[in-house]
C-alpha cells in the first residue's frame, strides 16, 4: 500500500470519527460544550476586569 494513501486513510477515518461521535456520546458531547461555555465565561469574565484595571493579558 502506498503510504500516501494510507495516510489519506487515516485522515478519512478522524474525520468520519469526528462525524459521528457526537450521535454515539451525546451526554459526553453535552458536558464537554457546558464546560467550554462555563470556560469561555470566565475568560471573558476575567478579560472584562482586566480591561476595567486597565491590565491587558496575552
Amino acid at each position: 500500500m502506498d503510504e500516501k494513501n494510507e495516510n489519506g486513510g487515516k485522515y478519512r477515518l478522524g474525520s468520519h470519527w469526528q462525524t459521528i461521535q457526537r450521535r454515539l456520546f451525546p451526554e459526553r458531547e453535552r458536558e464537554m460544550d457546558m464546560k467550554f461555555i462555563e470556560e469561555e465565561k470566565r475568560r471573558r469574565a476575567e478579560a472584562d476586569a482586566a480591561r476595567k484595571t486597565g491590565t491587558v493579558s496575552r
